[in-house]
């Protein structure tokens, strides 16, 4: 809920236009509900293949207290959020994942695992464009 108000408030500021709000709004809704528990890590990390050529943003997160996140984002989107700020970016800022280096690999047209970390406590992250 607190995605939905900031991307509000952006566009009452004028720092998003009511398109990009509901492409970003499109895509919360898309993804509520993705945290999966129980899952082994094999099925967990797996990333589908494109099958319509949409570009896509994969975030996997397996945290050792048990959370685990699965966040897909079109590319484009991505983008969007970048410019404009989100919970998703500033949470990686944690395990020092950079958005900058997110968006050149986007911009060059990288395929496959861009970010792998595994930490000592036992989080697993993966980042990969498909």
């Amino acid at each position: 809920m607190e995605d939905k108000l900031r991307i509000l408030k952006m566009v009452e500021e004028g720092k998003l236009t009511g398109e990009q709000a509901s492409k970003l709004l499109e895509t919360l809704e898309k993804n509520d509900g993705d945290k999966v528990k129980g899952e082994d890590d094999d099925e967990f990390f797996k990333i589908p293949k494109s099958t319509n050529g949409t570009r896509m943003l994969y975030i996997r997160i397996k945290s050792h207290d048990g959370e685990n996140v699965k966040v897909t984002i079109p590319l484009e989107v991505i983008k969007i959020m970048a410019s404009a700020g989100s919970n998703v970016i500033e949470s990686m800022d944690k395990y020092d994942i950079k958005i900058d280096m997110i968006l050149e690999a986007i911009d060059k047209g990288v395929v496959g695992p861009i970010v792998q970390v595994d930490t000592d406590e036992g989080d697993k992250i993966l980042i990969e464009i498909a």
